[in-house]
């Protein structure tokens, strides 16, 4: 799993903000992924950047807080 990640903007000093690309297994579905994120890091603000079908493996870009923002 590799990480991407931007400073944080001045009004928030402490929040994550940048991209996980994850390499989906077979089996969880995007969601559920999105919501493992969510519980490891604490944040409410996580966003996928596309859907993979729970049987298929692939890369799923995975937005954390400001940046869910440029997703489309």
């Amino acid at each position: 799993m590799a990480a991407i990640l931007s400073p944080a903007p001045a009004e928030c000093p402490t929040a994550l903000c940048g991209f996980l690309v994850i390499d989906k297994p077979a089996g969880p579905t995007s969601h559920g992924c999105v919501a493992a994120v969510r519980r490891a890091y604490g944040l409410k603000r996580v966003g996928h950047g596309g859907t993979l079908d729970p049987a298929v493996t692939g890369v799923l870009p995975i937005a954390l807080g400001p940046a869910t923002r440029l997703l489309p």
